[in-house]
């Protein structure tokens, strides 16, 4: 992965950049944080766009901060996502640039990229921590303490720090700094940043309700579905996906949501009955049922109370748990096509109650390979199985995926699973 990122940065040589933030691992053998941030000059910036996109990078859809220009690439190997955050033409706090990007003519070599000047460090590492995060950050007390013992050019840094807020403010986030006193209140220095000038307020503004739109209120987090034949892999991916989801900073659970587990309804006893006569049915055909339109009608009965208990589970687990984090089930509501005497259209209409998932993935084998897996259901129960499931995947638009490699199965899951978050900012 370091190989892939310092070709990247070996291909900006031409360009006006300098890292910002979080490039330490690139110098020793740590593991990658959060997202690297840099800024670039603004005559730059297509070219560095386009030789992320050249190498493998997905270019994030727009956020509220117009300047921020956001590129991720996930690397299997080392399950995890490295995004890349652009600032144009400047360091931004909401689009208002705090230090533009005469930075740049200031800038460090630093192994194989740039960096900021130190002095230029000094300031961002201030102002990142009292508009953006207000308050200080245990490593960016580090950094500015160390930093004070260099040999800065003290003129400079306090003549932007007070062109940044004013004389007064300037003076006293110094005096604190010095003191190694990080624990004073930001919120004078954040109002005045705001309203020192009649461009700040409008582009606050601006900002603020772009904002309110990108937060996406009232919508939920991805649910992401695995369906598919018994023996095609589905409780495996689905908890290899959930942990490396939680390895890569999301709120993520996975859900089982098939027959047996879980149920809200008493049908547990009703079920067994039902996955009796069904084990009956396939393991000796000649078993002859006394009555099969009372059968039947036994079923189709059986098959909305069934349903409801999904719907239930949906609406009073799944549901309110999407609001705050990405939910993962092994089966869906996939369980309702294998429903045998059961009509298909009902089934289908069953079946289009439910809300459809984010990203669903059908794994898939010839019946035999699936067989040989797992000993549960014959090659030709198994067969009918995915006939029924192909009427889920269109209705889904699932991802068919032929489970045959593990690793690569699980490559393909993890990479339109991070494609689809990083174009859509989750």
């Amino acid at each position: 992965m370091k190989k892939e990122i310092k070709k990247i940065f070996e291909l900006f040589s031409e360009i006006d950049y300098a890292i910002l933030r979080n490039y330490e691992f690139l110098l020793n053998d740590s593991k990658p944080g959060t997202d690297i941030d840099l800024v670039v000059s603004k005559k730059d910036f297509d070219r560095m766009r386009t030789i992320l996109l050249d190498n493998g990078f997905t270019e994030y859809s727009q956020q509220f901060s117009l300047q921020h220009k956001g590129f991720g690439k996930y690397f299997p190997k080392l399950r995890k996502k490295i995004g890349i955050d652009i600032q144009v033409s400047g360091i931004h706090w909401n689009d208002m640039a705090y230090l533009d990007e005469t930075v740049l003519e200031r800038r460090n070599v630093q192994s194989y990229f740039y960096t900021l000047s130190n002095e230029d460090k000094f300031i961002m590492y201030i102002c990142h921590s009292i508009l953006g995060k207000r308050y200080f950050k245990k490593k960016y007390q580090e950094k500015i303490t160390k930093l004070l013992k260099k040999d800065l050019d003290r003129e400079y840094i306090s003549k932007n720090l007070i062109r940044i807020f004013n004389k007064k403010l300037a003076k006293r986030v110094i005096r604190n700094i010095q003191k190694n006193n990080f624990t004073f209140r930001p919120h004078r220095f954040v109002f005045y940043y705001i309203f020192k000038s009649k461009k700040n307020v409008k582009t606050f503004i601006n900002i603020f309700f772009r904002w309110l739109k990108w937060k996406r209120f009232g919508n939920n987090y991805p649910l992401i579905s695995f369906i598919g034949p018994d023996g095609s892999g589905k409780s495996w991916n689905a908890e290899e996906l959930r942990k490396v989801l939680e390895m890569n900073n999301r709120n993520v659970e996975l859900i089982y949501t098939g027959r047996g587990k879980g149920n809200l309804l008493p049908i547990k006893k009703i079920a067994n009955i039902y996955k009796k006569k069904e084990t009956k049915k396939v393991k000796a055909k000649k078993i002859k049922i006394a009555n099969k339109d009372k059968a039947k009608l036994a079923y189709t009965l059986a098959a909305p109370f069934y349903t409801l208990d999904l719907l239930l589970r949906y609406l009073f687990i799944i549901f309110p748990k999407r609001k705050k984090k990405i939910i993962i089930t092994d089966r869906y509501c996939s369980d309702i096509l294998l429903m045998t005497n059961v009509p298909l259209k009902l089934k289908k209409f069953l079946l289009s109650l439910f809300p459809k998932p984010t990203i669903t993935f059908y794994l898939h084998n010839d019946p035999q390979i699936l067989f040989d897996r797992r000993k549960q259901q014959p090659p030709e129960e198994l067969e009918w199985q995915m006939d029924m499931f192909e009427h889920l995947v269109q209705s889904f638009n699932a991802k068919k995926i032929r489970t045959e490699d593990p690793d690569i199965d699980f490559r393909t899951i993890t990479n339109e699973t991070f494609e689809y978050f990083m174009k859509n900012r989750y």
